[in-house]
């Protein structure tokens, strides 16, 4: 679960700050499985300059990262998108 803030100016007048909480579609759980099973850290990723800490934290609490960021991955582990990612509808969970 991630937490949206921001405001919303209504008729130019009043400002609303909306707190909405959204369930990312995107699961990153192949892709922790895969690291947990060839034995690399968040720590390694990071010192061998795949991704950065914060790109890992976005992962591990199931937030957004770009497509460059999968790419860096998918390299990195020899390996398709669909190997560490995948769509999973808020209807079928």
């Amino acid at each position: 679960m991630i937490k949206i803030c921001y405001d919303y100016v209504k008729g130019g007048k009043e400002r609303i700050n909306l707190n909405k909480e959204i369930d990312m579609p995107i699961k990153y759980n192949k892709l922790l499985k895969i690291l947990e099973k060839k034995g690399i850290t968040s720590y390694k990723i990071k010192k061998d300059n795949v991704i950065g800490q914060a790109s890992f934290k976005k992962i591990k609490e199931g937030g957004d990262i770009d497509t460059r960021t999968i790419a860096k991955l998918c390299k990195y582990l020899n390996c398709q998108p669909g190997d560490i990612l995948e769509y999973v509808d808020d209807e079928t969970e």
